[in-house]
């Protein structure tokens, strides 16, 4: 009988430390997935962060290109307004000179 006690506390034992393995291997494994899934979130905001700056430097390189072209039209529009001025006054001077000469060769022709 005492044998058979110490066989069956053996084999409990036993049965024990087989559960105990068992709970914690699939500690274990609970953990790494765990770890996996943290790992992946990681990566996913990482990778939205990275997608969120290039869309903000994109958005910022346009927009310099869009003020870089602005301001190229405004200077191309003021250029071109000053050449207008600078032609509508040396027209205004010659329309000045031919008068001025017109005026002075009919005060040589009053005179003659």
């Amino acid at each position: 009988a005492a044998k058979k006690a110490a066989e069956e506390e053996a084999e409990r034992k036993a049965a024990e430390e087989e559960a105990a393995r068992k709970a914690a291997e699939e500690e274990a494994a609970r953990k790494a997935a765990e770890e996996e899934a943290a790992r992946k979130a990681a990566e996913e905001e990482a990778a939205r962060k990275a997608a969120e700056e290039e869309a903000a430097r994109k958005a910022a390189e346009e927009e310099a290109a869009r003020k870089a072209a602005e301001e190229e039209a405004a200077r191309k529009a003021a250029e071109e307004e000053a050449a207008r001025k600078a032609a509508e006054e040396e027209a205004a001077r010659k329309a000045a000179e031919e008068e001025a000469a017109r005026k002075a060769a009919e005060e040589e022709a009053a005179r003659k």
